[in-house]
């Protein structure tokens, strides 16, 4: 079985005209061929108190996409209480997590139908004025199950991006995403304390 691999969204094919005479028409790329959308975590372990935005790209097309990647963009996060504290972070294909098939020395890459791309930013509460959000944002209480941790109160961000994969396809734009999280002022192992899964009630 020959299987069939999309190269056009980063090449012109040129042909001799081995088979007609005249100029083909000019080619047109098809279009929303790659799904855009994000993912957002708060981890929380004993190595890490962050938080995790993924930006992942889907091949929505029914061929396999081929080609030199461009990978250029950026991921905004902002608070909903304080449109001033805001962190942005560029993308390229340093961010990436998860490619099956990247090579990063030419650049070269192949998604499949059906699968995707994963660039990673990480975000430490650090806003784009070099506020630490721990010491001057987060309104904490004292953790009544665990002496010595605190909670925050609930914090909403909404996050956005923009990312191009291929220079001959359109810049996705990912529907912007809303994340409800409690800050916690440490990790604290869960034989001393109870683990924190969410916002208390």
């Amino acid at each position: 079985m020959v299987r069939r691999t999309f190269v056009a969204v980063v090449s012109v094919l040129s042909f001799t005209g081995f088979f007609c005479k005249g100029e083909l028409p000019p080619y047109q790329d098809p279009t929303d061929i790659l799904d855009a959308h994000l993912d957002i975590n708060y981890v929380l372990s004993i190595t890490s108190n962050s938080l995790r935005i993924y930006f992942v790209v889907v091949n929505s097309f029914d061929e396999t996409l081929q080609g030199s990647a461009t990978i250029d963009g950026q991921a905004g996060i902002v608070s909903a209480r304080d449109f001033s504290v805001r962190r942005t972070f560029l993308l390229s294909a340093a961010n990436i997590v998860y490619a099956r098939a990247y090579n990063s020395v030419t650049r070269e890459l192949t998604i499949d139908p059906g699968d995707s791309v994963k660039l990673e930013s990480v975000w430490n509460f650090i806003d784009d004025n070099g506020m630490d959000l721990t010491m001057d944002f987060f309104r904490y209480r004292n953790d009544p199950t665990c002496s010595g941790r605190r909670i925050a109160l609930p914090e909403v961000f909404l996050v956005s991006g923009e990312l191009k994969v291929f220079d001959r396809l359109k810049t996705l734009n990912p529907r912007q995403k809303e994340i409800r999280i409690c800050h916690v002022s440490a990790y604290v192992p869960a034989n001393y304390c109870p683990p924190v899964f969410s916002c208390p009630e």
